[in-house]
C-alpha cells in the first residue's frame, strides 16, 4: 500500500499543498522515506481486522528523523475492538503518538481529520476516500485554536516533560500566521522557526535555541511571553473568516 523512498529523493515541501481552494495530499508523501517508517508500515499492514491506520509526521516525510522522534499514527475505526490488534503488531521499541478516530462520530477533531486526508500515508485497512480540506478562514481558526498561544506558560523549562508539547504548539502557531499572511500553511517546525526570522529574528533564534536545548537534553528555561503576546497581535491583525 506505501512506497518506499529512494537515498535520493527530494524531501516533500513542508508547505500544504492547494488546489483550486482546497487543500490536498501531495503526491511525494506517497513514499515513507525513513527506514524505522518503513518497519512500522511493514508491521501496521499485517492487521487485517478492517483498522485503518496511516503513517505521518517525519518518520514519513524524513530520511533521518530525529532519533528520538516519535512514530505519529492515525488510526480510524468502527469497533473498539479491532484496537487490539494494534499494539500486538506494532514494533516494540518506539514511542508512539497515536491518534484516535472513531469512524461512527459525527464530532471528530478537525485538525485530526485536515492530518488524516492531507499529510498521511495509509498503511494498511480499507482503501479511505480523501476528501480536500478548505483552505480558509475556518481551517486557520481550527488551527490557532487547537495550538492554542493563550495556554502555553509564559515561561518554558526544558526539564518539564510538557515543554516539548508547548514549544511545538507555539511554534506551529507561526505556520498558521503563514498562511493567513502568504497562503502558505506548514506543520514543519523548521519551516514556522524559518517564518518567524522574517518577522522576529531574535524570538526565531529563541525558539532554535530551544529545540536545539530540548533535542540535546539540556536543563535551560525560555521566557517566551512576548513571543505569545506577538503572536496574538498577528492572528488578530490578520484573522478573516471568510
Amino acid at each position: 500500500m506505501h512506497g518506499v523512498a529512494s537515498e535520493g529523493d527530494t524531501p516533500p515541501d513542508p508547505f500544504w499543498p492547494i488546489r483550486e481552494g482546497y487543500f490536498v495530499f501531495p503526491e511525494s508523501l506517497g513514499r515513507v522515506r525513513s527506514a524505522r517508517g518503513r518497519r512500522i508500515s511493514r508491521a501496521a499492514a499485517r492487521i487485517d481486522n478492517g483498522l485503518r491506520v496511516f503513517l505521518r509526521g517525519s518518520l514519513l516525510e524524513s530520511h533521518e528523523p530525529f532519533d528520538r522522534a516519535d512514530a505519529d499514527l492515525i488510526v480510524v475505526f468502527s469497533d473498539r475492538r479491532q484496537l487490539a490488534a494494534l499494539p500486538q503488531a506494532l514494533p516494540a521499541g518506539y514511542h508512539y503518538d497515536i491518534r484516535l478516530l472513531d469512524a461512527q462520530s459525527g464530532t471528530l477533531d478537525p485538525v485530526d481529520v485536515a492530518l488524516l486526508h492531507c499529510r498521511s500515508l495509509q498503511v494498511c485497512g480499507p482503501t479511505l476516500r480523501r476528501a480536500p480540506v478548505v483552505a480558509g478562514g475556518r481551517f486557520a481558526w481550527q488551527q490557532w485554536v487547537k495550538y492554542c498561544p493563550a495556554l502555553i506558560p509564559g515561561v518554558l523549562d526544558t526539564r518539564v516533560p510538557r515543554t516539548v508539547t508547548h514549544f511545538k504548539l507555539l511554534t506551529r502557531c507561526f505556520g498558521v500566521l503563514s498562511f493567513l499572511l502568504c497562503r502558505r500553511f506548514t506543520r514543519d517546525i523548521s519551516a514556522c522557526i524559518a517564518f518567524a526570522s522574517e518577522h522576529s529574528p531574535l524570538q526565531s533564534e529563541r525558539l532554535d535555541c530551544m529545540r536545539c536545548a530540548l533535542e540535546q537534553g539540556r536543563a535551560e528555561t525560555f521566557d517566551v511571553a512576548d513571543i505569545k503576546r506577538g503572536l496574538h497581535a498577528a492572528f488578530d491583525d490578520h484573522f478573516d473568516a471568510g
